[in-house]
């Protein structure tokens, strides 16, 4: 049983190590996977670039929901073993309800691209209080999960 948890653990330390560290990369390649159809002439990491469709070659609809709902697993598994409350709770759990705004669009007939920036527009409301930085995290998150 500790064995378990321990596995757990670790996959969400590594999961929030890859977040707080990889969000240079993050940024750095968003110059590629932000121009899109929201505002084109967007700066790329600015507040109006999450708004933009992504470009790529998504995966079906289906085939996207399977990796959502496998993603969604582990996060939750994650979820159980750490703290509420601290940032690398937070971080996943916003990862978790993220994914699953975007898997409601794809049940409701919402295309991939449409539906992760769909997905966002729940950290909009007064609810979340989400920096623009971590929308774009968490947007480049979805597209490197479902582009092929």
């Amino acid at each position: 049983m500790e064995k378990v948890k321990f596995k757990v653990v670790l996959g969400a330390l590594s999961f929030a190590f890859f977040l707080l560290l990889g969000m240079n990369r993050v940024e750095a390649q968003s110059s590629s996977t932000t121009v899109g159809t929201g505002v084109p002439n967007a700066k790329p990491g600015s507040p109006a670039a999450v708004a933009n469709v992504p470009q790529g070659n998504f995966e079906n609809a289906d085939d996207a929901r399977v990796i959502l709902a496998n993603e969604m697993a582990a996060l939750k598994d994650q979820l159980a073993v750490l703290t509420p409350g601290n940032p690398i709770y937070t971080s996943v759990e916003l990862h978790y309800v993220y994914y699953g705004e975007i898997d409601s669009a794809l049940l409701a007939g919402v295309s991939v691209p449409n539906s992760i920036v769909q997905g966002l527009g729940i950290f909009m409301s007064d609810a979340y209080n989400v920096s623009t930085a971590t929308l774009n995290q968490l947007r480049q998150a979805a597209i490197n999960l479902l582009d092929n």
